[in-house]
């Protein structure tokens, strides 16, 4: 078979590859969109997005960055503004990773490992169980996916250029974005190509590119904070972040080091299982492992390494570490994982042909079946419920308020499933209410009529959460909808009167 004809059954089976995984992302996302309760995050882009078509009923603060919720904006301007078609732009991002990292693992490995990487992003459950949230994180992934892409180029100021643009693309994603910039510099420095006495010209270009590309993007959306803050900062949770390095009277790791242990050993002990089972993480010293690399091949892994390794820099300002963090890194490590495959099956090969492919379809299977077979059940994604108390909480307030009612809540997924609007109070009004009565009068001078309660997010002021544990308003009637209670996941929702 000539070159141009491998070419072309190589992209017919990536494009097969790809109709599959597409589809069964569409399928999950159809079968579980009545049962799978929207999180906090995911409600805030929704509604970030609608403010900018003005449809949207809330009007979150703003602390995220503001790329995803733009790109969610353009899509409901030609699609429609739903939760659905949300859900299936995030899946469609998440999809489109999978075709720089294809071509970046066919140019620096081989075809086999090519086709091997994208059936396991295809096919990875826990990939597949996040297409239908609606969070920042698979467009922080594609983004990441294009660097390596574009490092395939031969170094100098056009290509770091270029890389600097895109991690500035990443920091309008997620706030830890630069950090993926400090990966990229290390790997320019320390490359073994070039080599000789002119070696540190194109280094220098690149690294010149890579931090006027950087301020050229980055910058600009430094001074929109600037302009809208009142203040240079480099967030807009900037005040979370550093509440989380000074520590507090409510933090139970005040210092760094130890913020970082406890947050390292909840990857490693709690998501990286689940994001990418035991078994498939045996593939990767398979993969790294007694084989001769060529200087290019060398210095492309090493950058990928430093690229995915640049994650670790955020474990001591993480408060509240999540698996979907990994998800922005976890297309990075799936290569090593698909090279071990085609390792595995050419060694298995050379001894017993008939056995090859049986042995990595059975270690696949091995490997995803358990996460789809509890993905399948009735704890939903990533251990979470799929939490029907507060869907039913959602459809009974829909059925008894009027559109114009408004929502007091400890939560974002309470108010979003009742399509109201929300009630707000400052949280240093929060934290001076002492008593039910002036919690009442708070939340009906804000103009609320309901008051919803939700075990499953107990709502960190004081005052609402001795509400919650006493499961009672004084002044008022038994809450007018009641599910679940004392379950851990029930909710409670009161009624404040006209």
């Amino acid at each position: 078979m000539d070159d141009t004809a491998s070419r072309r059954r190589t992209w017919a089976v990536f494009w097969a590859l790809t109709v599959l995984g597409v589809a069964i992302r569409v399928a999950w996302i159809l079968a579980t969109q009545e049962r799978f309760v929207p999180y906090t995050d995911s409600c805030r882009f929704v509604w970030m997005a609608r403010e900018r078509i003005g449809t949207s009923l809330v009007h979150p603060p703003v602390l995220h960055e503001p790329l995803f919720p733009w790109l969610l904006s353009v899509v409901f301007g030609v699609f429609g503004d739903s939760l659905l078609v949300a859900r299936l732009t995030n899946a469609g991002v998440q999809c489109l990773c999978a075709v720089p990292l294809f071509v970046w693992t066919w140019r620096v490995f081989d075809r086999g490992t090519a086709i091997a990487t994208a059936a396991v992003f295809y096919l990875l459950p826990g990939l597949v169980s996040a297409s239908i949230e609606v969070y920042d994180v698979n467009l922080a992934a594609l983004l990441l996916a294009c660097l390596l892409l574009i490092g395939l180029r031969e170094r100098g100021f056009l290509r770091g250029f270029v890389e600097g643009s895109i991690v500035g693309l990443v920091y309008l994603t997620r706030s830890e974005g630069p950090v993926y910039g400090v990966g990229l510099a290390i790997a320019t420095v320390i490359a073994v190509q070039p080599s000789g006495a002119a070696r540190w010209a194109p280094r220098a270009r690149a690294l010149l590119g890579l931090a006027l590309g950087f301020l050229l993007v980055g910058g600009l959306y430094l001074v929109h904070l600037r302009l809208a803050y009142g203040g240079w900062i480099i967030s807009p949770k900037q005040a979370i972040l550093l509440r989380v390095l000074r520590g507090g009277a409510a933090d139970p790791v005040p210092t760094l080091p130890m913020r970082t242990l406890i947050n390292a050993k909840a990857y490693l002990l709690s998501f990286l299982p689940w994001a990418l089972s035991p078994l498939l993480w045996l593939l990767l010293p398979w993969s790294w492992l007694s084989e001769s690399r060529s200087p290019g091949r060398r210095d492309q892994e090493v950058r990928l390494l430093l690229l995915a390794g640049s994650f670790l820099f955020t474990l001591p300002v993480t408060n509240q570490p999540n698996y979907r963090y990994l998800i922005v890194i976890l297309p990075l490590l799936l290569p090593w994982v698909g090279h071990g495959f085609h390792r595995l099956h050419a060694c298995v090969q050379a001894r017993s042909p008939r056995l090859a492919w049986p042995l990595v379809v059975l270690l696949a299977f091995a490997g995803a079946v358990p996460h789809y077979v509890r993905l399948a059940g009735a704890e939903g994604s990533f251990g979470r419920s799929w939490e029907p108390e507060l869907r039913e909480a959602g459809a009974w307030i829909r059925a008894n308020s009027r559109p114009s009612d408004r929502i007091g809540c400890g939560g974002s997924s309470e108010v979003f499933l009742s399509e109201r609007r929300m009630a707000t109070l400052p949280s240093d009004l929060l934290a001076r209410i002492g008593t039910p009565q002036e919690l009442l009068a708070a939340y009906r001078a804000a103009g609320a009529r309901y008051l919803i309660l939700s075990e499953r997010y107990p709502p960190e002021t004081p005052i609402l959460l001795r509400l919650l544990r006493e499961g009672g308003l004084p002044g008022i009637s038994p809450p007018g909808f009641s599910r679940g209670w004392r379950t851990g996941r029930g909710v409670l929702v009161f009624d404040l009167g006209p």
